[in-house]
């Protein structure tokens, strides 16, 4: 029953994707015990750290989870698809990213996304993804932060390819057309983003 500790870490994965900082940094850790568990609540923490600004926390939680990574606690351990390390490491890469982004490191950033992305693809994939929240969701947003307009504009097209109309890369692709100057391409994708949207109760 090793994949009920990824099945745990979904609701920290859900606080990330809609940006509830707080709660995650109240949330207690899991057992010892849990070694997947445990690093992705690492993963968690460096997120909301990275989020509001305190690289040196974020970088803290990535040595931690780089430590259990390391070691031979997640030997064996398989999700319901894939092993424990295929998802431990693009939860390496992706905070690894966001902590370079963090220390305004946006070539370094930019690299372990990519990675990232290269990592997601090889997953096995199942309902729902094992990897709950789409690399490329995170490098469109990062290369936004780096006014890498173009880039992350195929980014959020890429992901839209796999995921298509979700919102975050709706939303995305809209603010990177208009970053570049085409504003009627904007307003067509923004047009869609609203209607998919409609009903959401929160805001991007």
């Amino acid at each position: 029953m090793d994949f009920l500790q990824h099945w745990s870490s979904r609701p920290w994965l859900m606080r990330i994707r809609f940006a509830r900082w707080d709660e995650i940094l109240d949330t207690p850790a899991p057992d010892a015990a849990l070694p997947h568990s445990t690093a992705m609540w690492h993963y968690a923490r460096g997120r909301a750290f990275a989020a509001t600004g305190d690289s040196e926390a974020a970088a803290a939680e990535l040595d931690a989870l780089r430590k259990i990574l390391s070691s031979n606690a997640l030997e064996g351990v398989k999700m319901e698809f894939n092993q424990s390390t295929d998802l431990l490491r693009i939860a390496e890469k992706v905070l690894a990213g966001w902590v370079d982004a963090a220390a305004g490191r946006f070539d370094e950033a930019e690299s372990n996304l990519r990675e990232a992305v290269a990592r997601e693809d090889r997953l096995l994939y199942g309902e729902p993804p094992e990897w709950t929240i789409p690399t490329r969701q995170d490098l469109g947003a990062l290369l936004l932060k780096a006014d890498r307009y173009q880039k992350a504009e195929q980014a959020f097209r890429e992901d839209l390819a796999r995921f298509p109309q979700n919102g975050w890369s709706l939303y995305g692709l809209a603010t990177a057309l208009r970053e570049q100057d085409r504003e009627a391409e904007a307003a067509a994708v923004e047009a869609d983003f609203r209607e998919v949207w409609k009903t959401a109760d929160v805001d991007l």
